[in-house]
C-alpha cells in the first residue's frame, strides 16, 4: 500500500486531536453520504474479508511555517528506567549538586518531567526504532537541561544535540531552535473552557431543568498543525469523502462551531521514520484492537497500555434521537510496541459494538505500524 499525509490547519477550536477512530467514523459517513449505504456496505464487509481499502493514523501535531516542518509521533511506550540506572545517573551527576540526596531529587524531578511528553519527533522515533533505549534518552534530555557541563559521560552523541520537551512535545535542541526559540509564542497549544447554557423548557432560563456547563476547547498556534496518515492503493477513492469532512467538520462540538479545518492532501510520501531488515515489533500509530494471532504478548518487551474507551454513534442521520451510546471497547493506545510473528500492511480488526434498528454499527481497531529492531530477543 502506498502512504499518504493530511496536513488538518485549523479554522475553529478544537476538542481534542482527531484519533484513528474518529477519522475513520467520518470518513465512512462521507462516504456513504456521497456514494449510498450499499458502497459502505461493500467496503466495510472488504474490511472483514481482509482486503482493508485504507488504514489511518491517529492524527499528531506537525509544526510548519512553510519553509521547515517537524512531524511528532506518539512517544514509545516503555518499561521506564529502573531505580538502579537512576541511582547510577544520581551518582555521575553528583559533583553538580554537592550531595547524594540532593542530586537523586533533581534527577527523579527531571525524570517525572521526562515522562509527560506524549510525542517525539521523527527523528527521535527513527533512533528509537533503532534500538535507542529509555534510558540512553533520558540521558539526552538531561544534557538539554544543562545539568552537566564537562565530559563525564553526559555529551550528547546520540542524537546529533541534545533533546528538549515543549508542550508535551519531545525534539532535538535544533528542531526548537528552529522554531519555539525564533517565534512561535510559548504556548502552542492551548486549552480554555467555553460556557454553555441548557434552557428549562418551561421558564426559558439556567434554573429549574435548565443547567450552566462548560465545553473543553483547544486552539493552535498559528504554525502548528496536525496530521494523519493513509495507507491506501486508491487515494482517489478518498477524496471527495475527505473534501466532504472539510465542509462538515471531523469530532465532537461540530453544532457549536469545533472541529473545522482545512485539509491539504500530500500523496505517496517516503520520509517516514523507517529502518530496513529484521524487523521484529512494531509501533502502532492508531488504536488497536489486536487478533490474538499477531503479537507475541509474553516476549517481555512487549510495552502497551489499555484504553478502555465508549463513543457514541453519529446521531445527523437515522439514528436521531435513539441511544447513540456504542459498547465499551478496549484498545491498546497509540504507541504500543508490539512483537509481531509476522510483518503486515495492518494489524487488527474491526468490532461490531451496537445494533441500531437494522444496522450494524463498527468501531475501528485497525493498527497502523511502523517497524523497528530490537537486538536481543526473547525465547518465544
Amino acid at each position: 500500500m502506498q502512504i499518504h499525509r493530511l496536513k488538518l490547519t485549523t479554522k475553529s477550536p478544537i476538542t481534542s486531536f482527531p484519533s484513528s477512530d474518529t477519522l475513520f467514523g467520518a470518513i465512512c459517513w462521507g462516504i456513504r453520504t456521497i456514494k449510498g449505504n450499499h458502497e459502505l456496505t461493500t467496503l466495510v464487509d472488504g474490511f472483514h474479508q481482509h482486503s482493508a481499502k485504507f488504514i489511518l493514523s491517529s492524527s499528531f501535531p506537525l509544526v510548519d511555517d512553510g519553509e521547515t516542518r517537524v512531524f511528532f509521533y506518539p512517544k514509545p511506550i516503555g518499561k521506564g528506567i529502573l531505580s538502579s540506572e537512576i541511582e547510577e545517573i544520581s551518582e555521575e551527576l553528583l559533583p553538580e549538586f554537592g550531595t547524594p540526596k540532593k542530586s537523586k531529587v533533581e534527577v527523579i524531578s527531571a525524570y517525572k518531567e521526562f515522562k509527560k511528553a506524549n510525542y517525539v519527533s521523527a527523528s527521535i522515533l527513527k533512533k528509537i526504532l533503532e534500538g535507542l533505549s529509555e534510558a540512553e534518552l533520558f540521558r539526552e534530555y538531561l544534557c538539554g537541561k544543562d545539568f552537566s557541563q564537562d565530559d563525564r559521560g553526559f555529551n550528547a552523541n546520540l542524537l546529533g544535540g541534545r533533546i528538549k520537551i515543549f508542550n508535551k512535545m519531545m525534539l532535538t535542541d535544533d528542531e526548537y531552535s528552529l522554531f519555539f526559540e525564533r517565534y512561535i509564542k510559548p504556548q502552542v497549544i492551548e486549552s480554555t473552557l467555553m460556557q454553555k447554557n441548557s434552557l428549562d423548557r418551561i421558564s426559558f432560563s439556567t434554573t429549574g431543568e435548565g443547567q450552566t456547563f462548560y465545553l473543553e476547547q483547544n486552539f493552535l498556534g498559528e504554525k502548528m498543525h496536525l496530521y494523519f496518515l493513509i495507507k491506501t492503493n486508491d487515494i482517489d477513492y478518498l477524496k471527495p469523502a475527505l473534501k466532504y469532512l472539510e465542509d462538515t467538520g471531523i469530532g465532537g462540538n461540530r453544532s457549536v462551531g469545533q472541529g473545522y479545518f482545512r485539509i491539504t492532501l500530500e500523496e505517496n510520501i517516503n520520509d517516514l521514520p523507517i529502518i530496513n531488515g529484521n524487523e521484529n515489533f512494531f509501533i502502532t500509530l492508531s488504536r488497536y484492537l489486536p487478533n490474538k494471532e499477531e503479537v507475541y504478548f509474553t516476549k517481555s518487551w512487549c510495552y502497551y497500555e489499555l484504553l478502555p474507551y465508549r463513543s457514541k454513534v453519529e446521531s445527523n442521520f437515522e439514528f436521531k434521537g435513539t441511544n447513540i451510546f456504542k459498547n465499551k471497547v478496549i484498545y491498546l493506545k497509540e504507541g504500543s510496541v508490539l512483537p509481531i510473528k509476522e510483518k503486515k500492511d495492518y494489524y487488527g480488526r474491526l468490532a461490531i459494538v451496537k445494533q441500531l434498528t437494522n444496522s450494524q454499527i463498527y468501531q475501528n481497531g485497525l493498527a497502523f505500524p511502523v517497524f523497528g529492531k530490537v537486538g536481543e530477543e526473547d525465547a518465544d
